[in-house]
C-alpha cells in the first residue's frame, strides 16, 4: 500500500508539472490571440483608410480627365476662331492693300491735275 501511494504521488505530481506546462502553453495561445486580433484590427483600420485614399485619388483622376476633356473642347474651339479669325485678317489686308493702291492711284491722279493746272494756269498768265 505505501508503494501504491508513492506510486499515486508520483502520478499526482506528474499530472500537476502536466497541468501547470498545459496552463502556461493555454496563456500563450492567449496572449497570440490577443496580439494577432490587435494587429487584425489595426490591419483592418489601415486597409480602410487605403481604400478611402484610393476612392478620393479615383475621384480625382476622373475630374482631371474631365478637366482635361474640357480644355480639349475649349482648345479646339479657339483654334476654329483662329482660323476664322486669321481668314477676316486676310480680308482686311487685301481690302487695305486695294484702298493703298487706290489712294497712291487718287494722289498721282491729284499731282497730276494740280500739274496740268499749274501748265494751265502758266499757259493763261502767259497768253
Amino acid at each position: 500500500e505505501a508503494s501504491l501511494r508513492e506510486e499515486q504521488r508520483e502520478r499526482l505530481a506528474s499530472l500537476e508539472q502536466t497541468r501547470t506546462k498545459l496552463t502556461g502553453a493555454l496563456q500563450e495561445l492567449r496572449d497570440t490571440r490577443r496580439d494577432e486580433v490587435a494587429a487584425i484590427t489595426q490591419l483592418s483600420q489601415r486597409m480602410e483608410c487605403v481604400r478611402r485614399e484610393a476612392k478620393s485619388l479615383k475621384a480625382g483622376v476622373e475630374a482631371s480627365r474631365e478637366g482635361n476633356f474640357r480644355a480639349q473642347l475649349k482648345l479646339e474651339a479657339l483654334d476654329a476662331t483662329t482660323v476664322a479669325t486669321q481668314q477676316r485678317q486676310q480680308a482686311v489686308e487685301r481690302a487695305v492693300n486695294e484702298l493703298r493702291v487706290e489712294v497712291q492711284a487718287a494722289r498721282a491722279d491729284l499731282v497730276a491735275g494740280n500739274a496740268a493746272a499749274a501748265s494751265a494756269g502758266a499757259t493763261i498768265g502767259v497768253a
